[in-house]
């Protein structure tokens, strides 16, 4: 997947992490480091071509920011996110691709 051929937000960059074989689940882990203060990034996989969407909530459930959200082949990703603009505090990521959903909890502390 080409940087060109994503749909991205804030500064975010998708970094591909081609392995043996392509995953053959999806995945989504724990943001690192995690407690943050600026930046931290997220880590999952796609197991089939799918629409990804990974995107940030605050402790009430609204969206704050959508980090990313394109059509991405199987593999492994990296993306970093900066939380400059955010408050101290909990907030939620998830990652959706097809019918895959998952969402971990992230804290900032500045």
């Amino acid at each position: 997947v080409s940087l060109s051929q994503l749909k991205m937000y804030a500064t975010a960059e998708v970094v591909s992490e081609t392995l043996n074989s392509a995953p053959r689940e999806f995945s989504l882990l724990q943001n690192y480091p995690n407690p943050f203060n600026a930046t931290t990034t997220f880590s999952f996989s796609i197991a089939e071509t799918r629409t990804v969407s990974l995107k940030i909530y605050d402790i009430q459930g609204r969206e704050i920011e959508t980090v990313l959200e394109s059509e991405l082949q199987p593999d492994t990703y990296k993306i970093p996110w900066q939380a400059r603009a955010y408050a101290s505090g909990i907030y939620f990521f998830r990652l959706i691709a097809g019918s895959y959903v998952s969402t971990i909890k992230l804290v900032i502390v500045k």
